[in-house]
């Protein structure tokens, strides 16, 4: 659910007016949800491009800044850096929030991403990674380059503000 508010809330004042309403038809799979899809969806959305870790932070930090439980998203970027998606890919505990590398690379396999971004926040406040986070990130990046996925950064989050992986010298852009 994280994902879709930050997406509905970036583009609310972006998106295009139709030219004529469609009535809605209930469906008997009212609910039912997929989160992964084969075909691109909203072509008319305007590009946004992601280029640095300031708009990354603007982007997600209104939905996980201030969450209880650490929160893991993977924002899927083009060849060029424009947003292609956001995924939820875990939703943990106070202090931790377990992901496999699957988790991480699926979503962006499937929408032919060209690199990621994560992003995950500490409900303490804390700025400073965990030995696990770096850890994580560093097996990501070298599953990554298996895939010809690039991790472009990983940013922690918190009602402090933002600490990039990518700014610090951890990950070589």
């Amino acid at each position: 659910m994280t994902a879709e508010s930050i997406l509905k809330r970036a583009y609310a004042d972006k998106k295009k007016q139709p030219q004529h309403q469609e009535k809605e038809i209930p469906s008997i799979y009212k609910g039912a949800r997929c989160k992964v899809c084969l075909i691109k969806e909203n072509d008319q959305l305007p590009p946004m491009k992601i280029n640095n870790s300031n708009k990354v932070y603007d982007l997600v930090k209104d939905e996980i800044a201030s969450s209880d439980r650490e929160t893991l998203l993977s924002i899927m970027l083009d060849a060029g850096l424009y947003l292609i998606g956001i995924e939820t890919v875990a939703i943990g505990s106070i202090n931790v929030c377990g992901s496999t590398i699957s988790e991480v690379f699926k979503s962006a396999i499937l929408a032919n991403a060209s690199c990621i971004i994560l992003c995950h926040n500490h409900p303490s406040g804390s700025l400073e990674p965990s030995a696990e986070d770096i850890a994580f990130t560093k097996n990501i990046i070298k599953c990554g380059l298996m895939l010809n996925i690039k991790v472009h950064d990983h940013l922690i989050i918190s009602n402090r503000g933002f600490w990039s992986m990518s700014e610090q010298g951890l990950i070589r852009v």
